[in-house]
């Protein structure tokens, strides 16, 4: 007999699972919490709720049970929130049930069942990591090779527990918090390797604020392991106090075992058997058999201080029980049969890469040798054009450069006359120049001889020097502004200069214009003043000193 739920009733179912699931935070018998819990997952169903719906019920089950409070429960329904996502073909939440598992595993101590789980949590992780999700949560992928390595750690494999832990450092890069859970577990890790360099700097900035953590938690032990109780005990205090207020009993176990370490360090024998004792009875109360390893160790230092070594003695053969039962020959192999099946996993790996390197390769020079001769064509039909423009180009520039040296000759001919010219106007600039500087001085010195004459009343001699005196002047203003003028005209302007000075002192030197040759002086061109400079110095300087 087949029926459908009407749309309404699937409502209530889901109202009724909501209300059950929220009785439960509200009971703290376990037995209660688990009859609410079925009654949920009952409504559920009735209701149709898809599979995905079913197994995060179970998670938050699970994860309020909590892993370090009541691990037995919590792995109870992690496991089974597990087939809910395979059935929706939900991985990511696949991934995380099968992680809590492997955690839970490994809290209780149950490290075999724990290691299958975390192998199948790596498994997942790295199936989802190739095929890339849009929803993909990296710091689950992140969390699969922590807790792997975390069972590494335990079996003493630090090598390998380091190696797959670092697997994992991309997968946190985007969450700061599960940063810092990494960066923990690595200085942990670290500190098990008595490499306390490399440790000390995973873990030196859990030191600052008050706030408690794992990494904490793994600072004061390693405070501890270097003798530094100073260090150590105020930092376990911190765990301690924010362990009782969560009333975690199995952290709260291992934060007394870690402060009764201390202790003893210290030689405070009385408080480290407080402590240890402490611990020793959470730890059992809340089944952490991993923890009563170390536990029962330090009891049997304690005792073996104290000098009663029975009870040391009996903690001792305890904890060796308890380490074969921890560790037992079966986790080993399964471990280092992992190890193998990894390695040969990753040879096979390898082997398939060089595989397809080599498929590769031959596509490549199949390729090449194609690309090869398309580029001998290509090079050859280059060369011809690059030839062809190569011969347009140097005949091109022959003509240019044709062009260009018959316009520089051009230009350098025209510069040359123009340089002529120009140094032919400085030569007539000089000469100006140097008549300008004659005619003031030579006026000024006849006019001042007249002036003389005059004053003496030698008016016939004045009269004489100032009739030479204009002409003088009228050749020199006739003749200034002529680029030449004849022989002639300069040796009669020389002739009227040299009297002129003659007369000024009185008849003191003679003079005389002789030729070598036979001249004729109208027929002989030079610049005008040209020979009066030379006179002018010998008179001047010469002469009269």
């Amino acid at each position: 007999m087949e029926f459908t739920l009407c749309a309404d009733c699937k409502l209530v179912e889901i109202r009724l699972a909501w209300l059950f699931m929220d009785m439960i935070f509200l009971q703290k018998d376990s037995k209660e919490n688990e009859q609410y819990l079925n009654f949920a997952i009952s409504h559920y169903k009735k209701a149709g709720a898809n599979s995905d719906i079913i197994g995060e019920t179970y998670m938050r089950y699970a994860r309020m049970v909590g892993v370090n409070t009541n691990s037995e429960t919590a792995v109870e329904y992690f496991r089974k929130a597990i087939p809910h996502y395979q059935l929706s073909g939900n991985k990511q939440q696949e991934l995380t049930a099968t992680t809590m598992v492997a955690a839970s595993y490994w809290v209780i101590g149950d490290l075999e069942k724990g290691f299958e789980y975390s192998k199948k949590s790596v498994s997942l992780a790295e199936k989802l990591a190739n095929e890339k999700p849009a929803d993909l949560r990296k710091t689950d992928l992140g969390k699969a090779y922590y807790w792997m390595g975390r069972f590494y750690a335990a079996a003493g494999d630090y090598e390998t527990a380091l190696k797959v832990t670092k697997m994992g450092q991309g997968y946190f890069s985007d969450h700061p918090g599960q940063k810092v859970f990494w960066s923990a577990s690595m200085g942990d890790i670290y500190r098990r390797m008595k490499n306390y360099d490399s440790s000390m700097y995973y873990l030196a900035a859990f030191e600052k604020g008050t706030e408690p953590s794992n990494g904490k938690l793994y600072l004061s032990i390693l405070y501890t392991d270097l003798k530094q109780y100073d260090k150590a005990l105020p930092l376990i205090n911190i765990i301690l106090e924010n362990e009782k207020q969560k009333g975690s009993l199995g952290n709260l176990g291992h934060d007394y075992t870690e402060r009764a370490a201390i202790w003893l360090g210290k030689k405070d024998y009385r408080a480290a058997l407080d402590d240890a004792r402490k611990g020793f009875a959470l730890l059992t109360q809340a089944k952490r058999y991993s923890g009563l390893v170390n536990n029962s160790l330090i009891l049997s230092d304690i005792f073996n201080k104290m000098g009663k070594y029975d009870s040391a003695y009996f903690y001792l053969k305890q904890n060796t029980m308890l380490r074969d039962s921890f560790l037992n020959r079966q986790f080993y192999l399964r471990l280092n049969d992992y190890k193998k099946e990894a390695e040969e996993a990753n040879k096979i790996g390898q082997i398939n890469l060089l595989n397809k390197d080599n498929q590769l390769k031959e596509q490549k020079i199949k390729q090449q040798v194609i690309i090869k001769n398309g580029l001998i064509i290509g090079l050859l039909l280059l060369f011809l054009l690059g030839v062809f423009i190569f011969r347009n180009l140097s005949l091109q520039r022959k003509s240019d450069k044709l062009r260009l040296q018959k316009d520089l000759e051009m230009q350098q001919l025209a510069s040359e006359k123009k340089h002529a010219e120009l140094q032919q106007q400085a030569l007539e600039l000089e000469m100006q120049a140097l008549r300008a500087q004659m005619n003031p001085h030579f006026i000024f010195n006849c006019l001042s001889s007249i002036n003389r004459f005059i004053f003496k009343n030698d008016n016939k001699i004045a009269s004489d020097y100032l009739t030479r005196f204009s002409r003088l002047i009228r050749m020199v203003l006739m003749n200034s502004s002529k680029k030449l003028i004849t022989l002639g005209d300069e040796l009669e302007m020389l002739r009227l200069y040299l009297d002129l000075e003659r007369l000024r002192f009185k008849d003191a030197f003679d003079y005389s214009i002789t030729t070598t040759n036979i001249v004729d002086a109208g027929a002989i061109f030079i610049p005008p003043l040209l020979l009066q400079p030379f006179c002018e110095n010998a008179v001047w300087h010469g002469l009269m000193h």
